[in-house]
């Protein structure tokens, strides 16, 4: 199995190829012992999860020390406010 990881602030890849699952593996989870590729920066991922070419799951995951930001928008034409947290 391969996982892709790419950072969704530099778009940049990582991949992490010939993953075993390991005995934590259950119907609903898949469970790996990875080791992250050296200068790996701290951020917000988008992973993908193949196997034989196929993708079997996607979504986001934090890596390392990192809090995305919230953000407040206003919309001029009333008073309402709304928050998105990150």
């Amino acid at each position: 199995m391969t996982i892709k990881l790419v950072n969704t602030l530099t778009n940049r890849a990582y991949y992490l190829e010939n993953l075993q699952e390991n005995a934590n593996s259950t119907d609903m989870f898949y469970c790996f012992d990875i080791q992250l590729p050296e200068g790996m920066i701290d951020g917000e991922y988008e992973y993908f999860l193949y196997d034989d070419g196929y993708e079997l799951v996607k979504g986001l995951c934090i890596i390392g020390d990192f809090e995305p930001n919230s953000d407040t928008y206003h919309n001029n034409n009333n008073s309402e406010t709304i928050v998105y947290n990150g």
